[in-house]
């Protein structure tokens, strides 16, 4: 298991790099608006969703180094996070937007 910990604490620590250059990318194109509307859809992605990625994998390498039960939990809340991430009906509560635009594109 440690081991284990070991290999996600690597990953995390790729992941974090990505993650602040993303956001460093992200941050530039909102004042300058040098990138094409693709880049900042993916960037955007990158930035919501990597944020959340890179939690679960230190939160994981973290309970790796503790005992089993505690390893079992830390698993199911990071199951539990990414299961609401990618579920639509919680987002609108954080976005107001989001949920103005899915009503429209209900009623369109």
């Amino acid at each position: 298991m440690k081991g284990l910990g070991k290999f996600l604490s690597a990953i995390g620590q790729i992941l974090a790099v990505i993650l602040v250059i993303a956001l460093l990318l992200n941050y530039i194109n909102g004042l300058y608006s040098f990138m094409p509307e693709i880049g900042t859809k993916i960037l955007g992605w990158i930035s919501q969703f990597g944020a959340v990625l890179l939690v679960c994998v230190i939160a994981l390498a973290a309970a790796l180094k503790t005992n089993l039960i505690f390893t079992i939990i830390v698993a199911l809340f990071v199951a539990a996070l990414i299961g609401f991430t990618f579920y639509y009906g919680v987002i609108t509560g954080f976005l107001p937007k989001a949920a103005e635009s899915a009503i429209a594109s209900v009623i369109a």
